[in-house]
């Protein structure tokens, strides 16, 4: 009786460790399976700003560029599941220039041929990649760790929204925006005032030439050279606002996954009691059956830990009942010591 005691306390013991470690192991699979949101600090994609207020090499011109990377826009134009985008520059104004920029979030169950797939596509739309990072290990191995794959792409802006909807079509798409900035009066404005300082260049130049006092000469050579710094700035910022009207930023973000997200609508029709049962008692069944499935994986894969874990519960039971033996036992005495 007292060896089927020790054995159900024992058994009862190891139970309770295999249920804590499966549901341990199951928290854990469902939190390596979430991912943050993605930002893109490394990656600068601003235009270039400019404060025409003054000229010189001190006069006021500020050429640092805006904080342009997050992923968070307050006005980003949402694209609807139809795949709408932002109208192609050739369809409006050609002399305007648009710098355009897709952010899209994609869900796919076959990684590798993903990526592979997304890369080939930068590739055969003559675009190029300005950073790219992939990161987990697959769903296939002991553990799961669902990887994912972020990328930063320029693209050629007359191809813009024929690539946009080639990489939607290459998993679930969970989300895209997009959003469009004119720079068309800055630009121009750029291009106006640095033909205002070749002419100035030009006629310093002339100037230079022909003078013959020292006094002068230097004058005339810091202008130049403010002049020509000036220049130089403003030739750089064009250059920039080039480069990102001609090429558009698109950013990607893969995640791996078992299987598809189903997108809720934002007004689900009202269910019955019925309904309510009956979608209740499937997610309880579903629930069960991955406790079930980890259970299973744990038991398994950790059998050689269980294992040693019985036995040193075991030797303690055992341990614990002989020195509960030994220990001495007061009976209780007659204490009937009066006479009759």
């Amino acid at each position: 009786m007292k060896k089927r005691k020790t054995a159900a306390f024992t058994a009862l013991a190891l139970v309770l460790i295999i249920l804590f470690a499966a549901c341990s192991a199951a928290d854990n699979a469902e939190t390596s399976g979430s991912y943050n949101n993605w930002s893109t600090g490394s990656a600068d994609m601003s235009a270039p700003s400019e404060n025409m207020g003054g000229s010189g090499a001190g006069g006021g011109m500020d050429g640092g560029m805006g904080d342009y990377g997050s992923y968070y826009y307050d006005d980003m134009e949402k694209a609807d599941e139809s795949g709408s985008s932002l109208p192609d520059i050739s369809e409006t104004d050609p002399n305007r220039k648009l710098i355009r920029r897709a952010y899209t979030t994609l869900e796919t169950t076959e990684f590798e041929n993903s990526v592979a797939h997304i890369e080939a596509l930068c590739a055969g739309f003559q675009g190029f990649t300005e950073s790219s990072s992939i990161s987990g290990s697959s769903i296939t191995e002991r553990y799961k760790q669902y990887r994912s794959a972020s990328y930063v792409f320029r693209i050629p802006s007359v191809r813009y929204n024929e690539f946009l909807n080639s990489v939607g079509a290459i998993g679930n798409v969970i989300s895209k925006s997009q959003e469009s900035q004119d720079v068309t009066d800055s630009y121009y404005d750029i291009e106006s005032r640095l033909r205002i300082l070749r002419m100035r260049q030009e006629r310093l130049e002339k100037l230079l030439d022909g003078e013959t006092e020292s006094e002068a000469i230097v004058n005339f050579e810091r202008s130049l050279s403010d002049t020509l710094y000036e220049i130089e700035r403003l030739t750089g910022n064009l250059k920039r606002y080039d480069s990102l009207v001609e090429y558009s930023t698109i950013s990607v973000f893969l995640r791996e996954v078992e299987k598809y997200t189903e997108i809720q609508p934002i007004e689900p029709a009202p269910q019955t009691v019925g309904g309510r049962i009956k979608a209740s008692f499937g997610d309880s069944t579903e629930a069960i059956g991955k406790f079930f499935v980890n259970l299973t994986v744990f038991v398994i894969g950790n059998i050689l830990y269980l294992l040693i874990w019985a036995a040193v519960i075991t030797g303690a039971v055992i341990a614990f009942r002989r020195l509960w033996k030994k220990q001495p036992v007061n009976k209780p005495t007659n204490s009937n010591t009066g006479g009759e």
